[in-house]
């Protein structure tokens, strides 16, 4: 939750791990519907998906299921390659969060 999101804001600089994955409010604020629906379609499909199954399972079945539910979902767009360069961390970097509890 919130610790995760603000360490990665402040130990990357450039890269999109910088931002939370859907973004900060301000931001969300001045989408538009095209642009939602634009980063939908190159960002939810099956290349850039993880299906992450745990407990007393049986693979044989996981990939079945598998195949039937989400075989027909097919990869429609290139998703943009990541080209950042960080700066290098090379000294102690302290960050002090406050929040009040709920």
């Amino acid at each position: 939750g919130y610790l995760y999101f603000r360490l990665f804001n402040h130990a990357f600089m450039y890269h999109p791990y910088h931002w939370t994955p859907i973004g900060f409010f301000k931001d969300i604020e001045n989408w538009s519907i095209e642009d939602i629906k634009e980063f939908h379609s190159i960002y939810y499909q099956p290349k850039n998906a993880i299906l992450l199954v745990s407990g007393d399972i049986e693979s044989k079945e996981v990939f079945e299921l598998s195949k039937k539910h989400f075989e027909k979902i097919k990869n429609t767009r290139t998703i943009p390659k990541i080209h950042t360069k960080e700066p290098k961390q090379d000294g102690v970097k302290r960050i002090y969060l406050h929040k009040n509890s709920d």
